[in-house]
């Protein structure tokens, strides 16, 4: 399942706040003289839910830098060809699971130090503003990022939430933590549902009908915003990026889209994969040396970079490393046979040694 979208993107942070106004009668608290230390951000149903709101506003992607540079320094770090997503990298070296591990570390950070804030913020605001049935709600909310799966914000914020410090739960002041996204989506019945996520914190357990105040707040979340929402918590569903497709692209990145479009290269095995990336190479080979003995029109060379561009983007989903791809002079003659290139080429590839061969034209 694949969803992109074309347009601008509205803040989402604002219009969350909109609807607390709106349907829960939210009073904001920002314009109180005391400083933020000392209170939530909203106050809702005559006080009974404060709300505090963290937006997840960076996209980690210096923290991410710099893991990959990390890794980069490791003997099995793997080479490969054209950008790989990290997972890719990660599945090829010795210990996958505690680099993902790592890698979750890095993503979840800003959640970490958002949840240690706003736990201050609402044991503050329990004592400056008390209510017999107060409960106390981090509402997180992620301005568009893709790097904020769900999945991954929920066990960061989990974690956190059952982390015990010296005198019990270290975040008892937060009953739950509420994530919203609308970069992430799932398709049910051919309609788009988004996550609603719930992490709830120990303190959820002794009053169980606060459980009922979060569900009320999902119903009329979806009912006021118009969208479809599932509980990410309760169902094993796996939640997709949705793909923003800018108004603008390089010649390449169209290429890499429309395959991403129609991955006709899915279905091919490993060895058919490398077959395809052989011939491409021969043909590579054609245009781009002076001595060819073929010479290949423009469109053809537009056509075999972008076939290049079809295999960086299938072998980077697959995380084929490029020593799987070493070049060998029987398999490139057995691409130029299925070719059907003339006997001249071939006679041509077999005498040809590229890295002494002219400069490439």
């Amino acid at each position: 399942m694949r969803i992109e979208r074309e347009g601008y993107v509205d803040a989402l942070t604002p219009i969350l706040k909109q609807f607390l106004e709106e349907r829960f009668g939210g009073i904001s608290l920002d314009k109180l003289q005391s400083s933020e230390e000392r209170r939530a951000d909203y106050v809702c149903l005559d006080g009974a839910l404060a709300i505090e709101i963290k937006t997840l506003e960076g996209d980690s992607s210096e923290r991410m830098k710099n893991l990959s540079l990390e890794l980069q320094k490791q003997s099995d770090y793997p080479l490969f060809l054209g950008g790989w997503p990290l997972n890719s990298v990660i599945k090829n070296m010795s210990n996958p699971h505690l680099l993902t591990k790592k890698a979750i570390s890095r993503i979840g950070r800003p959640v970490v130090a958002h949840i240690k804030k706003a736990n201050k913020q609402l044991a503050a605001h329990s004592k400056n503003m008390p209510h017999p049935q107060l409960t106390k709600i981090l509402l997180l909310i992620n301005e568009d990022h893709e790097i904020y799966q769900p999945q991954i914000v929920a066990q960061v914020a989990k974690q956190e939430l059952e982390r015990k410090g010296g005198n019990g739960f270290s975040y008892s002041d937060i009953h739950a933590v509420i994530y919203i996204t609308e970069r992430h989506v799932t398709l049910i019945d051919d309609q788009l549902i988004f996550p609603f996520t719930v992490i709830e914190g120990p303190a959820m357990n002794a009053e169980p009908w606060k459980r009922d105040l979060v569900q009320i707040f999902r119903d009329e979340w979806g009912s006021w915003a118009g969208k479809n929402l599932l509980n990410s918590d309760h169902y094993k569903c796996e939640f997709r990026t949705i793909e923003h497709v800018p108004s603008k692209m390089k010649r390449h990145e169209l290429w890499a889209l429309e395959y991403r479009r129609n991955p006709y290269l899915r279905s091919f095995t490993n060895d058919q994969l490398r077959d395809k990336f052989d011939e491409n190479i021969v043909t590579t080979m054609l245009w781009g040396l002076k001595s060819s003995p073929c010479k290949m029109s423009s469109a053809d060379r537009a056509r075999n970079m972008e076939i290049f561009t079809h295999l960086q983007q299938e072998i980077s989903v697959r995380g084929l490393p490029i020593t799987f791809f070493k070049r060998e002079k029987e398999r490139e003659l057995e691409a130029a046979k299925r070719l059907r290139l003339p006997q001249l080429v071939i006679d041509w590839l077999k005498n040809i040694n590229v890295k002494s061969d002219e400069e490439i034209r």
